[in-house]
């Protein structure tokens, strides 16, 4: 948290206008951004295309994905983007529904 030294420098920024409550709640948002600056918020991409967030959002692309549409943080919660393909579990083992082998082009990766 904030030392003393801190409060009395925070208590001078506000001839810039902003007050005390506003500039120490931006400092907890920093503070929330900073801790958790080495966490991902996982985007899971559904079987019709749409990609759900760990935080709770739901995104949908009108071609390709997160990565190929330049997303690298999240909308919703600000952290980076960690991008988790669909994987049809049916076809997770490389078997058709038929019990015929895949193609090696189709299989999952």
């Amino acid at each position: 948290m904030l030392t003393a030294a801190e409060r009395n420098r925070i208590d001078g920024l506000r001839t810039d206008g902003l007050s005390r409550g506003a500039i120490l709640f931006l400092i907890s948002v920093i503070d929330r951004l900073v801790d958790g600056h080495d966490q991902q918020c996982a985007w899971k991409q559904g079987c019709d295309g749409e990609w759900e967030s760990s935080c709770g959002e739901c995104w949908v692309f009108d071609n390709a994905g997160p990565v190929e549409n330049g997303v690298k943080y999240c909308h919703g919660c600000g952290k980076p983007v960690k991008p988790v393909p669909y994987v049809d579990e049916a076809n997770a083992d490389g078997i058709e529904a038929d019990g015929s082998p895949m193609d090696a082009t189709e299989r999952p990766k």
